[in-house]
């Protein structure tokens, strides 16, 4: 993006004069991240997710949760096993979906550099 490109410098010596910037830049260079939470938000199962989901820094992250297909974001993305399950994306690739926290965290560490495991 020609924006980047004619702020580069600038950005590289006063990079807290950028911060917004810098966050789009990131989101641009590894899509962002998108994770979809498909279960009853107020079961236990569904809120360990998500605080699993909250504990870590995960810039640009979108969280959807519910138990139908809107948002966007949860349609396609079944529960497994009837237990709330989460699936991570980045870009297009999406991660296969994990049904407990400790899993999920384990994703998420292994997201964080951008790459989203695929089975």
């Amino acid at each position: 993006m020609p924006v980047f490109r004619l702020t580069a410098a600038s950005m590289a010596s006063m990079p807290a004069g950028f911060g917004r910037l810098l966050c789009v830049l990131e989101d641009y260079l590894n899509g962002g991240c998108q994770i979809a939470v498909t279960g009853d938000p107020a079961a236990q199962g569904t809120k360990r997710l998500l605080r699993e989901i909250c504990r870590r820094y995960i810039p640009g992250r979108t969280v959807a949760c519910g138990i139908n297909t809107e948002p966007h974001l949860l349609r396609d993305r079944p529960q497994v096993g009837e237990k709330p399950t989460a699936y991570v994306c980045r870009g297009s690739t999406c991660s296969p979906p994990v049904t407990t926290a400790e899993d999920l965290g384990r994703l998420l560490d292994s997201a964080s550099g951008g790459e989203i495991p695929v089975s």
